[in-house]
């Protein structure tokens, strides 16, 4: 018993060393100097509609903890939901949530597609792991009200969540002058296709010099990742695609069931493995 104890402590050692960062060091997969100029939202939306209104959040909850928690794929009140429209950084990223979403609606088909946003990031996109980062930063040199026991818990979060994996970008709003065009996609014999064509908006401005906000100064950081609501978030919370459940007012909020497994709408993200997390908590 007591060498399986000690055989336990080395497991721990050795997972974390490879799972975690040693004092929030950016993860290889995000560098706050490369600048976010694309984004991509996968939307039931079609294009003569997006291209006139853009996408705008329902709900007024700026808190990012909230978002990535899973809590608004379950909170049917618009108004108690995201204050965000979800983004993804990575094409690839908002393929394959597509194609999940593709392969549980039937009749999926080139008559009942969904669409691929391309999207102009400008200094109101936020890059959600940069947020994070911001906020552990702040932690470890106790600015902005937060401790090192918020960075840790952050830092917990980052790793546990689909948060790095998903690259998520939020905004309030998505004008019709940062959309650049929309591309059509629908499964047909167990393959993702693309409408190799995609649609221009004939409204777009282009301005190559925008870009999301990659780091989060002080004084917004506690609206976005509130102190309370750090230290108490779920140790075990699966986490969840913010594409999901953001209830945009769009037809595309991809409202999900309440028995959703949030976690595998996503891909596989950065996590810490799920060993380490039963030896954590045995």
């Amino acid at each position: 018993m007591q060498l399986a104890s000690h055989v336990r402590a080395l497991l721990v050692v050795a997972l974390c060393a490879s799972a975690l960062p040693a004092v929030a060091q950016i993860n290889p997969g995000f560098d706050p100097s490369t600048p976010i100029r694309v984004v991509y939202r996968v939307e039931l939306t079609p294009p003569f509609s997006a291209f006139i209104a853009g996408f705008t959040a329902r709900g007024v909850d700026r808190d990012l903890i909230s978002l990535t928690s899973g809590h608004p794929c379950i909170n049917w009140i618009p108004l108690q939901g995201p204050a965000w429209v979800s983004m993804t950084a990575d094409r690839e990223q908002a393929v394959r949530f597509a194609r999940r979403y593709l392969e549980n609606t039937p009749g999926s088909g080139p008559h009942r597609p969904v669409y691929l946003y391309a999207i102009r990031a400008d200094a109101e996109f936020l890059s959600v792991p940069g947020a994070f980062y911001s906020a552990i930063d702040a932690g470890r040199e106790a600015r902005a009200g937060y401790t090192p026991e918020h960075a840790n818990a952050l830092e917990y979060l980052l790793y546990t969540r689909p948060i790095l994996g998903e690259q998520a970008v939020v905004a309030t709003h998505v004008r019709p002058r940062n959309i650049a065009n929309a591309a059509a996609l629908w499964l047909q014999n167990g393959e993702v296709f693309e409408d190799g064509v995609g649609i221009t908006n004939s409204g777009y401005v282009h301005d190559p010099s925008t870009a999301a906000i990659n780091v989060v100064p002080d004084s917004g950081l506690p609206t976005l990742l509130p102190q309370l609501s750090i230290l108490s978030s779920e140790v075990r919370a699966t986490g969840t695609c913010a594409m999901s459940c953001d209830r945009a007012k769009s037809a595309s909020s991809f409202s999900l069931p309440d028995d959703t497994d949030y976690a595998a709408q996503c891909s596989q993200s950065d996590a810490i493995a799920p060993l380490l997390l039963d030896i954590i908590n045995d």
